[in-house]
């Protein structure tokens, strides 16, 4: 299914997005219209009284999500390998589609400062790096890696280099209570890549985290 945005002047969802949702259980009557967030594989919604999210596919070339499948063995995977990082998410699937719902979390993206300033300090930087662990675990036992940059993050990592931008962070983590958490489960996959165009963009993502983590975190994600 092929969904386009919301259409911000009336602040209602698309009629596409109504079907979807109402297929899979969940009633359009129940998300704020606007959404908030939108990455390579989803737009993202809030119930109303923000107390989860729900993910809805969207299909562009940028995407690395192949199937509702594939969707599903990342939730699963996702889940099993960051436990005690990842959120409570379910996976929801009809004949129209399907989406995914999850807990929303209630803090901000990590930026580089994070890790030194006392508010947060080493505490927040032991759970990045052990949010590194297990996605070398991830990578060797399965082929994939856990993206934690995020489309919105490459926005950063470039604003990050310039003398007035803003600083570079992570949009797929959030700090909730000087707890790390995160927020996507987006996977990118090595093995059995679709089309030389999917495995270009799975080496540019691997390779974003990589920068990402070394300039402005001082951390190995190799």
């Amino acid at each position: 299914m092929n969904i386009p945005p919301t259409n911000c002047e009336t602040g209602q969802l698309d009629p596409k997005i109504c079907e979807l949702l109402d297929s899979c259980g969940i009633s359009p009557l129940l998300i704020n219209p606007i959404p908030i967030g939108r990455g390579g594989n989803h737009l993202v919604y809030s119930d109303l009284d923000r107390e989860w999210v729900v993910k809805v596919p969207i299909n562009q070339r940028i995407g690395t999500v192949g199937s509702a499948f594939e969707e599903e063995e990342n939730i699963n995977l996702y889940l099993h390998y960051f436990h005690g990082y990842s959120v409570p998410t379910t996976f929801l699937k009809s004949a129209q589609g399907y989406c995914a719902v999850m807990d929303y979390v209630d803090g901000c993206a990590p930026t580089s400062s994070d890790m030194t300033e006392s508010i947060y300090g080493n505490d927040v930087l032991r759970q990045l790096k052990g949010i590194i662990e297990h996605n070398r675990r991830l990578m060797l036992e399965t082929g994939k890696m856990i993206d934690l940059v995020g489309l919105e993050g490459l926005l950063y990592y470039f604003s990050g280099r310039l003398p007035l931008g803003m600083p570079a962070r992570l949009t797929n983590l959030r700090i909730c209570n000087d707890n790390l958490f995160i927020v996507d489960y987006d996977l990118v996959r090595f093995v059995d890549v679709y089309s030389p165009l999917d495995r270009v963009k799975s080496m540019f993502a691997y390779r974003l985290n990589v920068m990402m983590l070394k300039h402005y975190f001082n951390t190995d994600y190799e």
